[in-house]
């Protein structure tokens, strides 16, 4: 049987991984990284709440095009527009050498962009975060940690990966 809820908790957990992963990358100075990862961190949290409603098949990468598709159910998520068209730009660019004019991905991306992007993915995940929550209790393992949008505690007794609905 096909859980909805379930569906869009597993995307969610997906997305909240990425920022953990993108913070290390600007610490190590894998510049086009961090922007490799916050666009699709957006894009599936965005899922996320689209599984969550019961879709069966989540189809495209753009975050403005699912924000497009989800904000005329959550209307506050409208106010991550630009900052998802930022990160938007990135979906190519940070993968592929032949999506720059000149020079590669990791020659091109600086700390100010990589900045940029994990503050918009930071903020797109927690916006989608908080419709989760006020739609009902959400725990999602992370790490050594289980969040639930609130509070962050040690949970040792779980398996990592995890993904727990309260």
């Amino acid at each position: 049987m096909h859980d909805p809820k379930a569906e869009g908790r597993r995307w969610l957990a997906l997305a909240e991984n990425d920022p953990a992963f993108a913070r290390h990358a600007l610490q190590g100075e894998f510049f086009y990284q961090v922007c490799f990862v916050c666009q699709p961190c957006v894009a599936k949290a965005l899922k996320a709440l689209r599984y969550a409603r019961g879709a069966r098949n989540v189809i495209g990468h753009s975050v403005v095009k699912l924000l497009d598709a989800t904000a005329e159910v959550h209307p506050a998520l409208e106010s991550l527009r630009d900052s998802g068209a930022e990160l938007d730009l990135y979906y190519i660019a940070s993968r592929y050498p032949n999506g720059l004019v000149e020079g590669t991905p990791h020659e091109s991306f600086t700390r100010k962009q990589d900045e940029r992007a994990l503050a918009s993915g930071e903020e797109g995940l927690a916006a989608v975060r908080g419709l989760f929550r006020n739609a009902g209790a959400l725990l999602i393992r992370c790490g050594d940690v289980v969040c639930c949008g609130r509070e962050a505690r040690p949970i040792r007794s779980q398996p990592r990966g995890m993904l727990h609905a309260a």
